[in-house]
C-alpha cells in the first residue's frame, strides 16, 4: 500500500539543477545545525559504537533485500545518534560495493531519498563521502574496482551540491597514481549520464570551469591516451566526448 512512499521517481535528477550552490545556507548546514532536524529524544538509551555499527549494518542489509526506503528511515531513526550517520553512509557502501553492483545504486536512491525527506542531513551524507575517500587506498587493496564501484554514492553528492568536482580532486589526490582519482569523478559521472535525466546534470560539470580531465592525473599520465585506456577499460566509452572536450576548455 505505500509503494508509492518508498519509491522516488523515475527520474532522480529532475531536482538536482535547481540545488542552490555549495556552501549556501539550505546546502552545506554546519554539525551544529543539523540537530534541528532531529529533536532529541532523552527516553532513548544511547547506544555503543559497537552496537551503533551492528544496527547499522543490519538495516541496510535488510534495505538491499526488500529495498523499503521508509523502514530504512525509521531503522535510521531508531539509532538515536545523529553525529553517526556518516559512519551509515561510509559502512553501508562497504557494504554494497561487495555485494550486487544493483545494492549500490539502491543505496545511493536511498541517500538521495534520506536528505530529500530530511531524515539524513546534507552535512553528515559529505562527511560520509569524504571517509569514503580517506580510506579510498586501503579499501582498494581488497577491491582494486572500489574507485568506479563507488560511483552512485559520489553521483548522488555530486548532483546534490553537496560535494564539489574540486573538492573530489583535492581529497581524492593521493589517489592520482594509476588514474585512480579520475576514475572516481568519471565513474560518477558516469552514473548520472546513463540515468534519465542525470545527462543533462553531467554534461554540465564536464562543462563547468573547475572541471579539466587532466587534473586529475599524475603528470605522466596526462594524455588522451590515457583517459582513452581508462573509459574503454572500464566500460565508459559513452563519455569520451565529453572528457576529451573538458581537456581542450
Amino acid at each position: 500500500g505505500g509503494a508509492a512512499e518508498k519509491q522516488l521517481p523515475q527520474n532522480q535528477f529532475d531536482t538536482l539543477a535547481m540545488d542552490t550552490d555549495v556552501g549556501g545556507p539550505s546546502e552545506r548546514l554546519s554539525a551544529s545545525d543539523t540537530s534541528a532536524l532531529h529533536p532529541s529524544e532523552p527516553d532513548l538509551p544511547s547506544l555503543t559504537e559497537e552496537e551503533l555499527a551492528k544496527k547499522t549494518d543490519d538495516f541496510i542489509q535488510e534495505f538491499f533485500v526488500c529495498q523499503d526506503m521508509a523502514e530504512a528511515a525509521e531503522c535510521l531513526s531508531e539509532l538515536g545518534n545523529v553525529e553517526y550517520h556518516p559512519q551509515v553512509v561510509y559502512r553501508g557502501t562497504l557494504l554494497a560495493i561487495e555485494k550486487k553492483p544493483k545494492d549500490i545504486e539502491n543505496l545511493a536512491k536511498l541517500l538521495q531519498y534520506l536528505t530529500e525527506k530530511l531524515h539524513m542531513s546534507k552535512y553528515h551524507v559529505g562527511r560520509g563521502v569524504s571517509l569514503l575517500f580517506e580510506n579510498l587506498s586501503e579499501i582498494i587493496m581488497d577491491l582494486p574496482k572500489a574507485p568506479v564501484l563507488i560511483g552512485p554514492i559520489v553521483a548522488i553528492a555530486l548532483g546534490r551540491k553537496i560535494i564539489s568536482i574540486k573538492q573530489i580532486r583535492e581529497e581524492t589526490k593521493m589517489l592520482q597514481f594509476g588514474g585512480r582519482s579520475l576514475l572516481v569523478v568519471l565513474a560518477a559521472l558516469h552514473w548520472m549520464y546513463k540515468n534519465s535525466g542525470g545527462d543533462v546534470v553531467a554534461k554540465e560539470f564536464f562543462a563547468s570551469e573547475d572541471f579539466n580531465v587532466m587534473s586529475f592525473l599524475p603528470e605522466k599520465m596526462q594524455s588522451e591516451e590515457a583517459v582513452v585506456t581508462l573509459l574503454t577499460k572500464y566500460g565508459m566509452e559513452d563519455l569520451k566526448d565529453l572528457a576529451l572536450k573538458s581537456t581542450s576548455e
